[in-house]
């Protein structure tokens, strides 16, 4: 196979298409003084509407973090983080959010279906909440802003403490392909965190709880001329996966802590000639071994790029 050699604790595995999904828990580090007086939480369905990014803060000084897609940055992993925030962190964050122009600044009542959201929201020990919604018709204030950064600085920190963590990596494909000619497919999915989980047999996928899409755009066509015909989506799932002689049945595949799995799915590309960009997007759950979904989340690959060419067709 070409491609990148893979380390000996990888799995291989064969498939022609599929998803993903996951979840996870810990234990929580050692608390420290209180410098948050409330409880902060932060939403945002911004890099995608049905993966939110979710971040809560405690009075102590705890951040949990549950990053459900990594579309707006397509490098990192997904899963759930946890740790202490720094004490400079905290103070920058309560400083901007605890004041009167934060209290009194404007937010969106309501969405439409489909909007996307940002969403900080102070709850106070006696359970009152502040909460302030910025949607796609309200511009956002210039407070909301500020405090959007403070979070973002500390959702930068916490990635950095994996609790359940899940990473997708694509091999590159052939650049130049001839139309007609079948492909592997090659997807490596690896454990980040602390936290062993299953997944589901890639015989499932499409059936479930994980889809795994290919979505390749026509690159040589100006977007204004782009039409559906110059669209390809293909479903990676159980009809497309390529099942090693290594795998005995069906069953769920486990991660432990920094173990990947390759997975091999095979397409034949039946399409027009011509330069395409390519995502490939898995929606997963990951499971206990008691079949208790602990995370759900979605990943799109860094952009990948092929030629179709009618086979007689010279470079």
């Amino acid at each position: 196979m070409n491609g990148t050699p893979f380390p000996r604790n990888t799995v291989w595995f064969t498939a022609a298409l599929g998803c993903l999904l996951l979840t996870l828990s810990t234990s929580l580090p050692a608390k420290q003084g209180s410098i948050m007086s409330n409880t902060v939480t932060y939403t945002s369905t911004v890099a995608d509407e049905h993966f939110a990014t979710k971040l809560l803060i405690t009075p102590d000084g705890l951040g949990k973090l549950s990053l459900g897609s990594n579309r707006d940055h397509r490098d990192r992993s997904i899963g759930q983080f946890q740790q202490l925030i720094p004490a400079a962190m905290l103070q920058n964050l309560a400083s901007t959010v605890n004041g009167l122009e934060f209290a009194n600044s404007p937010s969106q009542q309501t969405l439409v279906p489909d909007e996307s959201f940002r969403e900080i929201k102070l709850i106070t020990p006696d359970q009152q909440q502040t909460v302030k919604m910025i949607g796609e018709e309200l511009p956002t204030p210039a407070i909301f802003g500020k405090a959007e950064q403070a979070i973002q600085e500390i959702i930068n920190y916490l990635q950095k403490f994996p609790l359940l963590s899940v990473s997708m990596r694509v091999l590159p494909l052939p650049p130049l392909v001839d139309a007609g000619k079948t492909v592997n497919i090659d997807i490596v999915l690896r454990n980040l965190g602390r936290t062993p989980y299953f997944i589901e047999s890639p015989k499932d996928w499409g059936k479930q709880a994980t889809h795994c899409e290919l979505k390749a755009i026509r690159s040589d066509i100006p977007l204004a001329e782009l039409k559906s015909q110059h669209q390809v989506f293909v479903q990676l799932d159980g009809s497309a996966f390529i099942k090693p002689e290594s795998q005995q049945n069906d069953a769920p595949l486990g991660l432990m802590p920094e173990e990947q799995i390759g997975l091999r799915f095979q397409h034949q590309i039946d399409w027009a000639p011509g330069q395409y960009d390519i995502d490939i997007s898995l929606a997963l759950t990951v499971f206990n071994k008691d079949k208790k979904a602990l995370f759900i989340g979605g990943m799109v690959s860094p952009p990948l790029a092929i030629k179709v060419q009618i086979p007689d067709e010279k470079i």
